[in-house]
């Protein structure tokens, strides 16, 4: 066991968590569940060997696993209580699939930026499809992967889950619990309503961000000291464009009609200042 760096704050709401990708999220995600609950017990899977033993150093995790590892399987059969994909929404399949192979029981989350695709797969993936419930940490960083990970990324940020109907009705207290001992704030939001409105707030906005940087670029070659004349502004309105653009590919494929839909609204707007 790795010795905690904080002391613990409370009782942890769960004591067992697998947590699938150590990305910029899920390492930030493990930091900050070890930081608060340092007596909890975190497996780490991956599949980069590299990010796995930086996570086990740091206190991150106590233990790490390639995807393949028996000791994913053991570990989520030895009282696991919850498991969070951190993954992009189209590596999230397998992971489905093994869990329904090993006949999970507990708590299914994810942290996908989309909800139809991924919520769509769980419900035919999974044998108990009422555990699985959607969530959505709406946090992230110009820096990408562990080495950009910090346990105060969630602070004062909004954390979406999409429980519906059928959800058990301990399962969103339990997770409510968890994201707010993190610092953020959750709110509940009909899966079916997701993807349409963090299209205005979040990707659309990413994809206006890029355009600003090329725009910028397009004229950088002309006017030599353009990028240093940029202000504190441009640095702000362009900041998030610096994220993974293979994250950002797969985001706006998931969520192409209410992202479609939102740019056109948008390009509407700016014709009306012409």
């Amino acid at each position: 066991m790795i010795e905690p760096h904080t002391e613990q704050t409370g009782q942890a709401a769960f004591r067992h968590i697998v947590i699938v990708g150590l990305g910029l999220v899920g390492a930030s995600f493990a930091a900050a569940v070890r930081a608060a609950y340092p007596d909890t017990r975190v497996l780490a899977v991956d599949i980069d060997e590299r990010t796995l033993a930086e996570a086990v150093e740091r206190g991150w995790a106590t233990d790490g696993a390639l995807p393949d590892d028996p000791a994913f399987e053991r570990f989520v059969g030895d009282g696991c209580d919850l498991v969070v994909l951190a993954t992009p929404v189209g590596a999230a399949e397998r992971y489905f699939e093994d869990l329904a192979r090993w006949d999970y029981r507990g708590i299914v989350t994810d942290t996908a930026s989309t909800k139809s695709r991924i919520a769509a797969v769980a419900a035919r993936t999974l044998p108990h499809p009422e555990n699985y419930v959607p969530g959505h940490p709406m946090a992230g960083s110009e820096k990408n992967g562990i080495d950009g990970a910090r346990a105060d990324l969630f602070q004062g940020a909004h954390w979406i889950l999409c429980p519906d109907a059928a959800t058990p009705a301990e399962h969103f207290p339990r997770l409510h619990e968890l994201v707010t001992s993190l610092g953020a704030r959750v709110i509940a939001l009909p899966r079916e309503d997701h993807d349409e409105a963090v299209a205005v707030v979040s990707h659309v906005p990413h994809i206006m961000a890029s355009s600003l940087v090329q725009l910028a670029s397009r004229h950088a070659d002309d006017q030599q000291a353009l990028m240093r004349l940029a202000a504190g502004g441009f640095k702000d309105s362009t900041r998030i464009a610096a994220g993974s653009p293979e994250l950002w590919c797969g985001i706006a494929f998931d969520n192409a009609a209410a992202l479609g839909a939102g740019l056109a609204e948008m390009q509407d707007i700016i014709v009306s200042f012409a």
